[in-house]
């Protein structure tokens, strides 16, 4: 589900994003989401968007990941320094079989602002 911050309304809401979690050779994760569209207007194109370089931590059974500062992601193939990510919140629970993200980005040049949050399941 995906809300405008400014206005507090549902922009998008979504049952077939794909999300990727793969440890790189610095021992970093990068997370992929395929599938992505923050509104539901058609001239909006669907985006895989990456979150590189985030560091893993076991906590009670939870796994985290997390970014030690601001996360530029990587919106089909390219990094995107004006988009901003802030609040960022990923982790895997019971036993690595549900999944939870939430983040805010913004774009003044394009006027966004948005919660984005993704729950689901792990499929193997």
């Amino acid at each position: 589900m995906v809300t405008d911050n400014t206005t507090g309304n549902e922009t998008n809401r979504t049952s077939n994003v794909v999300c990727n979690l793969e440890e790189q050779s610095d021992k970093s994760v990068s997370l992929t989401m395929k599938n992505v569209k923050f509104t539901d207007s058609p001239r909006e194109p669907v985006k895989t968007i990456v979150f590189p370089k985030l560091a893993c931590r076991n906590d009670g059974g939870t796994t985290h990941f997390e970014s030690a500062g601001t996360i530029v992601p990587e919106i089909d193939g390219a990094p995107y320094e004006d988009y901003r990510i802030s609040d960022f919140e990923c982790r895997l629970t019971e036993n690595a079989s549900t999944f939870h993200l939430a983040f805010i980005c913004v774009n003044a040049n394009h006027h966004l602002n948005h919660t984005a949050a993704f729950d689901g399941t792990i499929i193997q």
